[in-house]
């Protein structure tokens, strides 16, 4: 699902001296996500194993992953995916932006934008929606 539901319009946050427009991101941004933390995390055992067949044994258990397993998440909700996310999410209105200054940002500012990257992270489900009426107690579903 996109996170075009997360919210309708732009997100405007103050940065500096500058309004920044953080957008829903697209299915294509949305999607993109999964293989990006699984590349970091093939990236990070590059680092861990010495041996070549290790880091192979590596790389195929992370290509075997769900992209909502724990590890994936994990990558995600790290600083370097909410900057990742946060980059996406406001260059669809500023394309010369750079993940480099997101993160500058980032590290001003890390509770307000972990928050909005935590929205287009975790889109709220319309099917969850109520429709205005309360759910019935028990004792009315009995």
């Amino acid at each position: 699902m996109s996170s075009a539901h997360a919210f309708a319009e732009p997100l405007h946050h103050p940065i500096g001296s500058e309004i920044v427009e953080f957008h829903p991101l697209t299915n294509k941004q949305f999607y993109s996500l999964g293989p990006w933390a699984k590349g970091r995390l093939k990236a990070e055992g590059r680092e861990q194993f010495s041996k070549v067949e290790d880091f192979i044994k590596w790389c195929s258990h992370v290509e075997g992953l769900s992209e909502f397993s724990e590890e994936v998440n994990q990558r995600l909700y790290s600083p370097e995916g909410f900057i990742r996310t946060l980059w996406l999410s406001a260059s669809s209105a500023r394309p010369d932006l750079t993940e480099e200054q997101v993160a500058e940002w980032f590290y001003v500012e890390p509770l307000a934008l972990m928050q909005i990257a935590a929205k287009l992270l975790n889109p709220p489900d319309p099917e969850d929606a109520n429709d205005g009426d309360s759910p019935p107690s028990r004792a009315q579903a009995d």
